[in-house]
């Protein structure tokens, strides 16, 4: 994992959301990581939790 992948996760990790989005096109398009759409999933879901609290789970 690259240094700039490090710090976007490091950044999601503290509810930034856009950094969850970021995170997940990266797993999404294979940018700096190994595709992953599970991950991609899990980060997307993260981001729209946090921009829209209450929402569907």
């Amino acid at each position: 994992m690259g240094c700039a992948i490090r710090w976007l996760k490091r950044s999601a990790e503290q509810e930034d959301a856009e950094a969850c989005k970021e995170l997940a096109r990266c797993y999404r398009e294979g940018i700096g990581v190994d595709k992953d759409t599970r991950l991609a999933r899990k980060w997307e879901r993260i981001a729209a939790g946090i921009l829209f609290p209450g929402g569907e789970k």
